[in-house]
C-alpha cells in the first residue's frame, strides 16, 4: 500500500484473513496522515502506561534515590484512566488529540487537580511509548493543562472530629484518631513499626526513607497517644507482622484500602448523619462534604446537573490536627516541629545536627499544657476564651 513521499508498505507470509485485516487498519492510519511501523500499531496505549509504571515501580530517580510508596501510588492513580479508561485499548499511534481533549475538559472541569494530573501522565506514558519506538501524535503535548485554584486545606473542631471517627470503623479509627492529634501523615502512621515506639518517653521514631522530609525525626506525643499506641500494638497482629497499626486480620494496612473501603465510607456516613441529626436536606453541606464552586461562589454542577462536591481527605486530619496544637497554646514552631515542618529550608534539612527538640521545649510544653490530651486541652482553652502571644502559645500576656 501506498502512503505517499514515496513511501510503500508491504507484509508477506500472511494468511488470505490476515492481510485483509491488515489492510483495513493502515487504511484507518493512512486517513489520520499516519504511516505504520514495526512495532507501533502493536504497542497500546494500556501497556504504554502500564510499562512506565512499572519502572517508575522498579528504578529509583536520579541521584539513586528510591521512590516513596505515597509517590507510587500517586502515580498508579493517575495513570489509571489509561490502563483501564476508554482509550486504553486503542494502539498508541491511533490516540489523537482531539479523542484527548473530548476526556480531559469535562473530566478537568468537575476534578481541576486531578484531571491535570491525569493529563501528565498521558504525555508521561506516550514519551515513554515514543522511547520504544512508537509514533505518537506529537500535537497532545501541545494541550494545556486547565488553571484552577489550589485546593484549601480543611480542619475540623474537636466536636466534629469526635462525630466523624464515630462512623469510622473500629480499627480503621485506630490510625485515623492518632494522625488527628499528631498530624503524622497516613504515611507514617501505616508504616509504623512497634519497634518505633518508646512508650517510656512517649515518642516516636520516624527514619528518613518513611517520611516525606527525608531525615530522621523524633516526635513527642501526649500520654493518650501512647495509651493509644499501646492498645494498638496490644491487638492481635498475624505472625511476621510489626506494623503497630493492623487491619481486622491483623495484617499491615494497604493505604487503598484504608481510604476507600474505611475513610471514604466514614466521611458519607458521617455527612449523612449529620444532615439527619441537624434537620439538614441531602443537598445541604456538612462540615465533611461540601459543594465545588465557580469564581462568583456559586455551586458547580456536571453535565447531567448534579452538584459537584468536595469532601474530607485523610490529611486534612494534619490540617485538623496542627490547629488543636495551636488552640491548646503550642507556638507555631513547636506545632511546626511537631509535624516536621520547623524549617524546609537547606540550612536547617542539611546543615542543623542540632537537638531541635531540646531547643523547642516541645516535650515540656506538651506535659504543661495537654497532660490530658490535645483535645481536651483544646476544649477548655476554647471553651475559656482564652487569649494567645504572637507566637501562638505559652501565657497570655496580661
Amino acid at each position: 500500500m501506498r502512503f505517499g513521499a514515496g513511501v510503500r508498505k508491504y507484509k508477506a507470509k500472511m494468511t488470505l484473513d490476515q492481510a485483509n485485516s491488515l489492510i483495513l487498519e493502515w487504511r484507518a492510519l493512512k486517513a489520520e496522515g499516519l504511516v505504520p511501523d514495526d512495532g507501533s500499531v502493536e504497542l497500546l496505549l494500556r501497556d504504554a502506561a502500564a510499562g512506565l509504571l512499572d519502572r517508575k515501580e522498579t528504578t529509583p530517580k536520579m541521584g539513586g534515590r528510591e521512590r516513596s510508596s505515597e509517590t507510587i501510588r500517586w502515580w498508579k492513580r493517575i495513570l489509571k484512566p489509561w490502563i483501564e479508561g476508554p482509550l486504553a485499548s486503542l494502539p498508541v499511534p491511533r490516540v489523537r488529540r482531539a479523542q484527548v481533549e473530548d476526556w480531559f475538559y469535562p473530566r478537568a472541569a468537575e476534578f481541576p487537580k486531578t484531571g491535570n494530573d491525569e493529563l501528565t501522565a498521558l504525555k508521561a506514558a506516550l514519551k515513554f511509548a515514543q522511547g520504544r519506538g512508537a509514533r505518537v501524535d506529537a500535537s497532545i503535548f501541545q494541550i494545556e493543562p486547565l488553571p484552577y485554584q489550589v485546593r484549601p486545606r480543611r480542619s475540623l473542631t474537636v466536636d466534629q472530629l469526635e462525630f466523624l471517627l464515630q462512623h469510622v470503623s473500629e480499627e480503621a479509627r485506630k490510625p485515623l484518631d492518632f494522625c488527628s492529634t499528631t498530624g503524622a501523615r497516613i504515611g507514617e502512621a501505616l508504616s509504623l513499626d512497634t519497634d518505633q515506639v518508646d512508650f517510656e518517653a512517649h515518642t516516636i521514631f520516624i527514619p528518613a526513607p518513611k517520611n516525606k522530609e527525608k531525615r530522621d525525626k523524633t516526635v513527642d506525643l501526649t500520654r493518650e497517644e501512647t495509651s493509644l499506641l499501646r492498645h494498638a500494638s496490644e491487638s492481635p497482629h498475624a505472625p511476621g507482622v510489626k506494623a503497630v497499626f493492623v487491619t481486622a486480620r491483623g495484617r499491615r494496612w494497604i493505604y487503598e484500602t484504608l481510604r476507600v473501603n474505611h475513610w471514604d465510607t466514614g466521611v458519607r456516613g458521617a455527612s449523612n448523619a449529620w444532615r439527619a441529626a441537624n434537620g439538614l436536606g441531602e443537598e445541604d453541606e456538612t462540615p465533611f462534604e461540601w459543594h465545588l464552586r465557580d469564581a462568583q461562589g456559586e455551586p458547580l454542577r456536571n453535565s447531567k446537573g448534579a452538584l459537584c462536591w468536595d469532601h474530607l481527605l485523610i490529611h486534612d486530619l494534619r490540617s485538623t490536627a496542627v490547629t488543636m496544637m495551636r488552640d491548646a497554646g503550642l507556638t507555631k514552631d513547636q506545632a511546626s516541629e511537631r509535624i516536621g515542618h520547623s524549617d524546609p529550608e537547606l540550612i536547617d534539612r542539611i546543615y542543623d545536627k542540632g537537638d531541635r527538640r531540646a531547643r523547642s521545649g516541645i516535650a515540656r510544653a506538651l506535659d504543661e499544657l495537654a497532660p490530658q490530651g490535645l483535645r481536651v486541652a483544646a476544649s477548655v482553652r476554647l471553651a475559656k476564651n482564652v487569649p494567645t502571644d504572637s507566637q501562638g502559645g505559652g501565657q497570655a500576656k496580661p
